[in-house]
């Protein structure tokens, strides 16, 4: 939306009052180099009260954009629009398609003044457009066909949402899941088909909750396990492909993880007895010259295990919660 204002004038016991709208019509026809859509033709847009009430019927409308917040002569006069036929009105609305030569006035002068008359007569002064590049009636942006609206946001987008779930706006749905009719849904199901789980008749909206995103490797060779990924849903796409999921897993560090030190033990040695009640063999003698030794074997009771401290539910980058939804 360029410009609203609303003006007033007195015809004898006849007040009329127009809200208007200059905005870029729906009908795209180039796109321009430097990323501006350049889509003609101009509209605009407007509201027509006679008395208080909305007007149906039809009225001579001219539609006159100027340089100049008032006075002026020809020169300042940057295009005119009047149309061959009276201008149909319905519940007051009424939409008036101006002259080729405003695209060009309204993109390259910042300054200009929009004059209207209404079966002849000036309605109020001059208002100031302030220029959008790109702009649809902003109030009435829903309204736009399904080819423009997709253009602008394609079918299947899928963005961050910081709202609850039943603030989704219209136009979107929640990816949660869900098992929706493709004949409900069928731009949808055009765009996704059944990559996150369908049947013949249904298919499954992505479920991102609790979930990372990833992008499919493609060849990239950066998800070792992308072969092994599986369907979210029955009849959903496995392996790498968008819809498919993956399951938590671990990677070998980088660094060797340690181990804690302690470990200290000991082992019982065994003595083994002789003969004689009372008697054992041990490691030394009490026969002068006796250079004898004896073996005593030790127990092998040793085994033990080293316990690794630490550690979380799960492996995670610090994240924030935000809802996904799917642009239908």
């Amino acid at each position: 939306m360029i410009n609203e204002k609303q003006f007033k004038f007195m015809r004898g016991a006849m007040v009329a009052m127009v809200i208007g709208f200059v905005g870029l019509g729906y009908n795209q026809m180039r796109a321009r180099a430097d990323g501006i859509p350049a889509m003609r033709p101009l509209t605009y847009a407007g509201t027509l009260e006679e008395g208080g009430a909305p007007v149906n019927g039809s009225r001579n409308i001219r539609l006159t954009i100027w340089d100049m917040p008032a006075g002026g002569g020809s020169t300042n006069m940057r295009c005119v629009t009047t149309t061959a036929t009276p201008t149909p009105v319905t519940n007051g609305r009424f939409q008036i398609v101006l002259d080729e030569a405003c695209a060009p006035a309204v993109r390259s002068t910042p300054d200009l003044w929009l004059e209207i008359e209404v079966n002849g007569a000036v309605i109020g002064s001059r208002t100031k457009l302030s220029a959008v590049p790109f702009a649809i009636e902003a109030n009435r942006a829903n309204e736009l066909t399904p080819a423009a609206s997709n253009a602008l946001v394609p079918t299947g987008t899928v963005v961050a949402f910081a709202g609850r779930p039943d603030r989704v706006p219209a136009g979107w749905l929640l990816c949660d899941g869900r098992s929706v009719a493709r004949a409900m849904y069928s731009g949808l199901f055009d765009a996704i088909g059944t990559a996150h789980g369908g049947d013949g008749t249904n298919f499954n909206l992505p479920d991102y909750r609790g979930r990372f995103l990833r992008g499919v490797d493609s060849g990239a060779m950066r998800d070792p396990d992308r072969a092994a990924r599986t369907a979210a849903n029955p009849g959903g796409n496995a392996g790498d492909a968008v819809g498919s999921v993956e399951s938590g897993a671990t990677s070998m560090p980088n660094a060797a993880f340690a181990t804690a030190s302690a470990g200290a033990h000991s082992h019982q040695p065994r003595a083994t007895h002789g003969t004689q009640p009372g008697s054992v063999f041990t490691t030394w003698s009490d026969i002068p010259g006796d250079t004898t030794i004896f073996s005593i074997a030790s127990s092998t009771a040793g085994e033990h295990t080293h316990s690794i401290t630490g550690g979380d539910r799960e492996t995670r980058p610090v994240n924030a919660a935000v809802n996904y939804i799917i642009k239908i």
